[in-house]
C-alpha cells in the first residue's frame, strides 16, 4: 500500500518524529509513504517569516487529493495551527473520498488520534505544588489553537483545585513560533513575587529563561520553568527545562495504526496518547526534607531516561530505538561481572571491549549527558544491591562508572566537533551542488539533468522531477487545484539520471505515485516539495530524503526551483527567437516594407519602441523650440502574466488590445503613446499648461474604470504610471526623461494591489 502522510513541514521536532516513527512502521509491514510537505492554514506569512511565498507550499495539498493513494493521514495539529473551526473543517472536507485519518482533528465518523495535553501538565504543576511553590504565572500559546486552549484550561483549573488565588495579569496568550519575548518580559514584571513560570511549550521556556537571566534571577533557584513538548532545545539549555513529554513517536504510532484499521474497514474510532512530566534542574524544590522527595526523583529520572529512548528525535533513524538499552545492559554485565574490570581508570578498557564486541556508540547528538551518567549510576547501584556486593567493592565499581560517564560525556563532544567539520564538508557540497545545477546553456529537457544529478550530499538516492507544462500562478489563501496532467523530465535511480523522451512525459496527476511511474521496490518513503518563484509555480519534486536532512530541504527547494525558473526563460528566449526568426523570412519572402512595420506593434496597432522613440524626439525638440512643457510617461499593464496564466493568452491579448486602444485614443494630439516591450508602454506629450498633463492622465484612469464596470470578463486591466516633466531650457535629454519616469513607475508599483479579480 501507499499511504500519503500530510504535515505542515519538515522543521519542526513535532513533525520530523512522525514522519520517521509511520515510515519504520509503514516498513516494517511492506507499505511505502509519500510524505506531502505544505504549511499553515489561513497563517499572514507576512506578519512573521521572511519568506513571504512559503504559502506556495500549501499547493501540495492538493496532491492528497488526486493522486493514487491507498489512505491518508492528515497532521491538523500545526497544519491548521492558526486556522478557523470553519477553515479546518472546509481542509478536511477536501480529503472526505479517500481513506483518511487526523492528527488532532476530531470530526464525525473519522478516525483520530491526539495528544492529551491535560495529563502531564497536570502532574507537572502538581509536582512544583509539592514541592511547595504556591505562586504561578504562564505564557501560553495562539488564542485559536485547541491545544494551547487545553493547556491554559489546566492551569486554571489547577489554581481553582488548589484554592490557589486566580490574580489578573497571571497568564497571558502567546504564540507557537513566535519568540514572544515581549509578553514573557510584561508577564514576569508584573508579577514579581512568581516562583513558577509555566510555558505552553519548550521554545517559549527557552525564551523565559534567557529574558530572566537577563534580569539577574536564576532558573532552578529562584524560580521554577516548566515547558511542554520535550523538545530539544529543552536538553540543550542550561539549565536543562523540565517539560511535559509529548511523546511524538506514540503519535505516530497510533496514527499509523488507525490508517491500517480504517483500511481494514474497522469502525473509526478516537485515540489520546498520554503525555507525562519530565524532571529537570529549571524547577525547585522547595521542600527538599519532604519523605517523599527521593520517591518522586526517582520516579521522574526513570521518566527521563525513558524519553531519551523513546524520542527519535535523539536516536539515529536507522538505529534500533532501545539500542541505548541495549548498550546500557552490556556495560553494567562487564563492570559487574568481568573482574578484571572492577579498577578505577578503566573505563577506556570498557569502551574498547565493547567496540571489539561490535556496539554502536554513535551517542545521541543532542541529548542529556548528565542524565545519561546518572541512570547508568542508578542501574548499577541497584545491580549491586541485588548482588550484595561489600562496601569496598561497590565504591570500586561506583569510581569505575563514573569513570566511564566522564567517557561518555566526552563521546558526546567529541561527536559535536565532528559534526561541525561536516558542516564545513556540507558548505562545500552545497556549492559545488549550486554551481553544478544550473551549468545548463539551453531551455531543453536535457537540462534538468543537471538538477537532480548531483543529490549525495543530501543522502538522496532515488528522485522524480515532475513539471507543468506551463508554469501556473498561486496567489497567498487561493485555492491550488493541480493539473490533470504532469511531465514526468528526467529521474534519478542509484546515482543514475535519466531524461524522459518527450512522448512518455505526460502522467495524468493522478498516476504519478503510481507503480506505472514510480519504482517502488527499491524506496521506502519519497517526500514531496513544490518549485517555485515567487507567485509561480513550475511543478514538484519526488525525492527519497532521510529524515536527518530535513532541514536542508528549502535549501534543496529553492536551488532546484531557480534552477527550473532560469530553464523555462531560456526556452521562451529560444522560442521567441525562433518566431521572430520564422517572422523575418516571412517578411522577406513577401517583400513587406520593412521600414513601416518595424515601427508599429502588430497586437495593438501602436507605434513600437523604435516608433515611440522616434516621435517622442520629434516632440521634445518641438517644445523646446516653442517654449513648452514636455511630459513622457513610462506605464506598465498591472498583472498581465496571472492574466494569461489564469485565463489563456487569448485573454491576455485581448487586454493589451484594449489597454493599446485607450491609450491611443486620449494621446493623439501633440501627443504619442506606443508599446515598447510586452506589458510596457510609453507616452510623450507637449502642453503650455502642465495641468492638462495630469487632466489626461486622469482621464486616463477613468476609462479603465469605466471600462472595468462595463465589460463581461472576469479580470480587471489596468495600468501603472510614472512620469517626468521636461521644462523649457531644462537641457534633459529623451533618455534621463525617460529614466527617472522610469523610477517613478518603479515607485508606484511598490503599492499596487495583485488583485486581478472582479468579486472576491
Amino acid at each position: 500500500m501507499v499511504i500519503g502522510l500530510l504535515v505542515s513541514g519538515l522543521f519542526e521536532e513535532y513533525n520530523q518524529s512522525i514522519c520517521r516513527t509511520i515510515e519504520k512502521a509503514a516498513k516494517e509491514n511492506g507499505d511505502k509513504v509519500v510524505i506531502i510537505t505544505g504549511k499553515y492554514l489561513d497563517f499572514d506569512l507576512t506578519s512573521a517569516l521572511s519568506n513571504f511565498y512559503e504559502y506556495q507550499y500549501n499547493s501540495s495539498f492538493s496532491y492528497g487529493e488526486v493522486c493514487q493513494l491507498d489512505g491518508l493521514i492528515i497532521e491538523m495539529a500545526s497544519v491548521g495551527m492558526f486556522a478557523t473551526e470553519e477553515s479546518k473543517r472546509r481542509f478536511a472536507e477536501r480529503f472526505k473520498d479517500i481513506p483518511h485519518v487526523f492528527i488532532s482533528y476530531e470530526a464525525e465518523g473519522i478516525s483520530n488520534v491526539s495528544i492529551d495535553n491535560r495529563s502531564g501538565m497536570r502532574e507537572g504543576l502538581d509536582y512544583l505544588y509539592d514541592a511547595g511553590i504556591r505562586d504561578y504565572i504562564m505564557i501560553g500559546g495562539p488564542v485559536d489553537n485547541k491545544d494551547a486552549a487545553e493547556r491554559k484550561e489546566v492551569f486554571f483549573d489547577f489554581h481553582r483545585e488548589k484554592g490557589l488565588e486566580i490574580k489578573d495579569g497571571i497568564y497571558s496568550d502567546g504564540d507557537f513560533i513566535l519568540d514572544c519575548k515581549d509578553k514573557i518580559e510584561e508577564l514576569i514584571d508584573s508579577n514579581p513575587n512568581a516562583k513558577a513560570l509555566v510555558c505552553a511549550n519548550d521554545i517559549l521556556a527557552r525564551n523565559a529563561c534567557r529574558i530572566l537571566h537577563k534580569k539577574g534571577l536564576v532558573v532552578g533557584r529562584d524560580i521554577s520553568v516548566l515547558g511542554y513538548d520535550d523538545n530539544k532545545v529543552a536538553t540543550i539549555e542550561h539549565p536543562h527545562i523540565a517539560t511535559v513529554l509529548n511523546d511524538f513517536t506514540l503519535l505516530g504510532q497510533a496514527a499509523y495504526t488507525l490508517i491500517k484499521e480504517t483500511l481494514s474497514g474497522d469502525s473509526p474510532r478516537n485515540e489520546k496518547v498520554l503525555t507525562r512530566f519530565i524532571k529537570r534542574e529549571s524547577v525547585i524544590d522547595i521542600n527538599c526534607d519532604d519523605e517523599k522527595t527521593i520517591e518522586r526523583e526517582e520516579k521522574y529520572q526513570i521518566a527521563t531516561f525513558d524519553s531519551l529512548l523513546r524520542n527519535k528525535a535523539f536516536v539515529d533513524e536507522d538505529g534500533d530505538e532501545e539500542s541505548l538499552r541495549i548498550l546500557y545492559s552490556r556495560i553494567i554485565d562487564i563492570i559487574i561481572d568481568d573482574e578484571s574490570y572492577k579498577v578505577p581508570g578503566y573505563a577506556s578498557d570498557i569502551l574498547g571491549k565493547l567496540i571489539s564486541e561490535g556496539y554502536k556508540l554513535e551517542l545521541p547528538k543532542y541529548i542529556d549527558t548528565n542524565v545519561l551518567v546518572e541512570e547508568l549510576k542508578r542501574l548499577v547501584s541497584i545491580k549491586l544491591e541485588e548482588n550484595k556486593d561489600d562496601i569496598k567493592k561497590s565504591g570500586i565499581i561506583m569510581d569505575t562508572v563514573l569513570d566511564l560517564g566522564n567517557s561518555i560525556i566526552g563521546m558526546v563532544n567529541y561527536q559535536l566537533d565532528l559534526e561541525a567539520a561536516d558542516r564545513q564538508d556540507n558548505i562545500w557540497n552545497m556549492q559545488t551542488y549550486f554551481s553544478e545545477s544550473i551549468s545548463f546553456e539551453h531551455g531543453d529537457d536535457t537540462s534538468y539533468e543537471k538538477l537532480i544529478s548531483n543529490l549525495d550530499w543530501f543522502g538522496i538516492n532515488y528522485a522524480y522531477l515532475f513539471i507543468y507544462k506551463e508554469s501556473m500562478y498561486n496567489l497567498q489563501n487561493e485555492l491550488f487545484i493541480a493539473p490533470k496532467h504532469i511531465y514526468l523530465k528526467a529521474y534519478l535511480k542509484d546515482k543514475k539520471v535519466t531524461v524522459v523522451p518527450g512522448e512518455k512525459q505526460r502522467v495524468r496527476t493522478h498516476d504519478m505515485l503510481s507503480s506505472k511511474v514510480i519504482d517502488w521496490k527499491e524506496i521506502d518513503k519519497l517526500v514531496m516539495f513544490p518549485l517555485y518563484h515567487g507567485e509561480q509555480l513550475f511543478g514538484v519534486l519526488l525525492c527519497d530524503m532521510k529524515s536527518n536532512q530535513f532541514k536542508k530541504s528549502s535549501i534543496l527547494v529553492s536551488q532546484v526551483s531557480l534552477a527550473t525558473k532560469m530553464i523555462s526563460i531560456l526556452w521562451r528566449q529560444e522560442k521567441t527567437l525562433e518566431e521572430y526568426e520564422d517572422i523575418l523570412q516571412v517578411l522577406k519572402s513577401n517583400n513587406i516594407e520593412l521600414e513601416k512595420l518595424s515601427k508599429l506593434d502588430a497586437l495593438t496597432g501602436m507605434v513600437n519602441r523604435r516608433g515611440f522613440l522616434a516621435g517622442a524626439e520629434k516632440l521634445l525638440k518641438k517644445s523646446a523650440k516653442n517654449n513648452k512643457k514636455f511630459m513622457v510617461i513610462y506605464a506598465d499593464m498591472n498583472n498581465l502574466k496571472i492574466i494569461n496564466d489564469k485565463y489563456g493568452h487569448d485573454d491576455g491579448d485581448y487586454a493589451l488590445r484594449e489597454t493599446g486602444r485607450i491609450l491611443n485614443k486620449h494621446f493623439n494630439t501633440n501627443a504619442i503613446a506606443g508599446r515598447i516591450g510586452g506589458d510596457e508602454f510609453a507616452i510623450a506629450m507637449i502642453s503650455s499648461d502642465e495641468k492638462k498633463f495630469f487632466d489626461k492622465i486622469r482621464a486616463v484612469q477613468k476609462e479603465f474604470d469605466s471600462f472595468n464596470e462595463k465589460s463581461s470578463v472576469g479580470y480587471i486591466v489596468s495600468i501603472c504610471m510614472g512620469n517626468h516633466i521636461v521644462n523649457p531650457g531644462d537641457g534633459t535629454d529623451l533618455q534621463n526623461a525617460l529614466m527617472i519616469a522610469d523610477s517613478e513607475l518603479y515607485k508606484a508599483k511598490q503599492s499596487r494591489t495583485k488583485n486581478i479579480y472582479k468579486v472576491q
